[in-house]
């Protein structure tokens, strides 16, 4: 599907339901996030029916002219990536709307996807299992590239899957001259499960991960975690795309590694780093081939002669 043919379509049903994969994060208004998306008296948004999102819900309509009947309410809280509830929003979906309804979700699951499939109900989004995590980055198929001053590559470090992975790689990386590392979940989001690392495994030839780091989490290459060097950013910018069309460019909000939002900021950077960091976006798409909406966070550093 093309961009075009999303913005084109009668009616977009958004449905924010997180996967059935705990990310340590409260998802409670994620399914908020669309609000501003909805065109008057076309799209519908599926709402978590909480205090929070009714309030969001009212200065929704008021601002964006909506319908009370655009909002479609489920229960809170919320079971993530549940059939049944898939399967009551589709067979409403095609009651209320027929053909003309495409499904918008935030993650699109194989359980999601059977009951779209099962009640005839069109959706956009690639296939959540088939979706790359953070190991990407530090594998050979990552890209790098230099626009002007600006170059792109990711942070050094790699993808463990055990205590030895970590050791070796905490090793490199110190040998390397790295002194501050990041490890974090390769699945996890929004800052959840990210550990700071200095000097801890330098006094010993194998690490304890439950006393010197002081948390228990399991390793295995079903869930890798990624070791890499302690980046001190300006900024991280995010790119929203739809297939391998650019969308936007905002800035994230944060508090430390936790993710609190985004704001617009056009004009701030260079605009070779806004050409950078759509050419990175590209690189990965043409990797992946996704034909529906997806996201990269990218960090900035500002150098006297470059930015990274």
């Amino acid at each position: 599907m093309e961009y075009q043919d999303l913005v084109s379509a009668p009616c977009l049903v958004w449905y924010f339901f997180r996967e059935d994969l705990d990310r340590g994060t409260d998802y409670a208004s994620l399914c908020t996030r669309p609000l501003a998306l909805l065109r008057p008296g076309k799209d519908l948004v599926v709402l978590a029916d909480t205090p929070e999102n009714r309030s969001a819900w009212l200065l929704a309509r008021q601002t964006f002219h909506l319908d009370e009947l655009q909002a479609i309410w489920r229960p809170y809280p919320v079971l993530p990536d549940d059939a049944t509830e898939h399967q009551r929003l589709a067979a409403h979906v095609k009651e209320e709307k027929g053909s003309v309804a495409l499904l918008v979700p935030y993650v699109c699951t194989r359980r999601f996807r059977e009951q779209c499939r099962a009640c005839q109900v069109n959706y956009v989004g690639d296939p959540f299992e088939e979706a790359p995590n953070k190991s990407f980055f530090h594998s050979t198929g990552c890209p790098t590239g230099r626009v002007g001053r600006v170059l792109y590559k990711p942070a050094r470090g790699g993808t463990c899957s055990s205590g030895a992975d970590i050791l070796a790689f905490y090793q490199l990386l110190s040998t390397a001259g790295v002194r501050k590392m990041l490890l974090k979940p390769a699945c996890a989001q929004s800052g959840a499960g990210i550990i700071e690392l200095s000097d801890v495994c330098s006094h010993a030839a194998s690490i304890s991960l439950d006393n010197d780091l002081g948390v228990s989490f399991e390793l295995s290459p079903e869930q890798p975690w990624v070791l890499e060097e302690l980046v001190e950013l300006e900024a991280t910018i995010v790119l929203t795309m739809f297939g391998p069309t650019f969308l936007s460019m905002t800035e994230q909000i944060a508090d430390k590694y936790h993710h609190l939002g985004n704001h617009y900021c056009p004009g701030k950077w260079p605009e070779d780093v806004r050409i950078a960091a759509e050419l990175l976006a590209r690189d990965i798409w043409h990797v992946f081939e996704f034909t529906g909406p997806w996201g990269l966070d990218v960090g900035v550093v500002t150098g006297a002669d470059s930015i990274e």
